[in-house]
């Protein structure tokens, strides 16, 4: 592991715990007792041998951060194309189960798009802006649900809680900006941080990554995607 980026030789789960962005296999190693753990990981981040980056072991924990990194972005640029020309080819299939959830669970739809759009986008960090609706509590059945703003965020693993004011201050400025069911609105590279302004009938969804991913495939998926999510006359 280095310091800015988290890089792993994988032999055990644990580096789950660490959040990584990519996963080395030392493929000279059995690997029969992690693959369990290995198919974990493969919806996370991406996962290769020592010999596709070719390299050893000791070369590896001697290598300067600038090499790592400059490697890393070329293995989760590959990662997310794989990743986007699924979608693609799997469009009707993600819109119709996608969809489903949105009209039953709201907070399992968007478990799902969060763990999607990680994958698509490489992100190392993933965090959505939604609005949701807050049902009455128990002894408060006569009152009628509120419509309240949420966000899902998490590195590997979603939390979704009802946003803070810094939150609900980024949803006010971007609201009025959301008019078509997906729209590029920022990339620093410097900071690896990405924002796509999006909605599903109207209700506005902010997208906000740190991610080194920005390309044309990517935002002609999630375009695709979004497109296909608004109801269906």
């Amino acid at each position: 592991q280095n310091d800015e980026k988290s890089t792993f030789l994988f032999d055990s789960i644990e580096v789950l715990e660490q959040n990584p962005d990519l996963v080395i296999v030392n493929s000279n190693h059995q690997l029969g007792h992690i693959l369990g753990d290995l198919e974990k990981l493969k919806n996370i981040c991406p996962i290769i041998t020592q010999q596709d980056w070719m390299l050893s072991e000791k070369i590896f924990k001697t290598s300067e951060n600038q090499q790592i990194i400059q490697n890393y972005k070329a293995f989760a640029a590959r990662w997310s194309m794989q990743n986007n020309l699924m979608l693609i080819e799997q469009i009707f299939n993600y819109r119709d189960h996608l969809f489903n959830l949105y009209l039953k669970d709201r907070n399992a739809f968007f478990e799902e798009l969060w763990h999607l759009l990680k994958k698509n986008l490489a992100a190392s960090e993933l965090s959505i802006l939604f609005h949701d609706v807050r049902e009455p509590n128990e002894d408060k059945k006569n009152e009628r649900p509120v419509l309240v703003e949420s966000i899902i965020t998490g590195k590997n693993k979603p939390n979704i809680q009802e946003c803070e004011e810094k939150e609900k201050v980024v949803m006010k400025y971007f609201k009025d900006q959301i008019v078509d069911p997906f729209k590029f609105e920022s990339f620093n590279e410097q900071k690896a941080e990405l924002v796509y302004l999006c909605h599903i009938n109207q209700s506005p969804i902010i997208v906000m990554a740190k991610t080194l991913q920005n390309s044309a495939i990517l935002r002609s998926s999630l375009n695709s995607l979004f497109t296909a999510l608004q109801s269906r006359k």
